[in-house]
């Protein structure tokens, strides 16, 4: 498998972001052959991390320039800057370890591992 791991500059407004996020890119990822999971983690008031796996990287790069469209065409004109800026910070890999989701309700069952179905 392998991550990509986007650092973005927030607002108060990261979960409005995060809930455009859920209703309009999420459904287009888990279109994507290969797509894992995904998840948003507020780190900061300032700084949010968005981490997508996928099976492979050429998947996870076709999600990053979908992700990249979505951000200009949908959040950018809507929410302005910071979510107009490119991300701080890309780090990508090859996940070297994988433990899947439960169901434990503590993670809820958006985050489980949407190559099973529920």
């Amino acid at each position: 498998m392998y991550c990509a791991v986007y650092r973005f500059q927030v607002d108060e407004r990261c979960e409005e972001a995060v809930r455009k996020g859920d209703q309009e890119l999420l459904p287009q990822m888990s279109n994507i052959p290969g797509f894992v999971s995904h998840f948003a983690v507020t780190v900061s008031d300032t700084e949010a991390l968005q981490i997508a796996v996928f099976d492979d990287e050429a998947q996870a790069n076709q999600f990053e320039q979908l992700a990249l469209e979505w951000i200009q065409k949908s959040l950018a004109p809507q929410l302005g800057h910071p979510y107009s800026l490119p991300p701080r910070e890309v780090i990508r890999g090859r996940v070297t370890g994988y433990t899947p989701n439960t169901g434990h309700p503590a993670l809820g069952s958006h985050y489980r591992d949407l190559r099973t179905k529920p």
